[in-house]
């Protein structure tokens, strides 16, 4: 299913590169705890991302963690994490 499943812990990433993937937003998130899904927000037809994901945090911890620092590297873009 497309739709996230919902633990309470969401977040939002934005200014992501445009060939950012699921797998990769979802690599730089696991450092800071387990990762229940993500959907990056991307263009019809193309398919390249328009520099948005939603994440899914398992743990309070995980979530705590990426909200503190605030940015993160995905791929070659330095995202914003809110």
């Amino acid at each position: 299913s497309s739709d996230l499943r919902t633990t309470g812990f969401s977040l939002i990433m934005r200014q992501l590169g445009p060939d950012t993937t699921k797998d990769v937003v979802e690599e730089a998130c696991a450092a800071f705890g387990p990762v229940a899904d993500v959907r990056v927000v991307s263009e019809p037809g193309t398919g390249r991302c328009l520099g948005l994901a939603y994440v899914e945090m398992e743990a309070m911890q995980g979530y705590s963690a990426l909200l503190q620092r605030g940015a993160v590297e995905v791929g070659a873009a330095t995202a914003t994490v809110h």
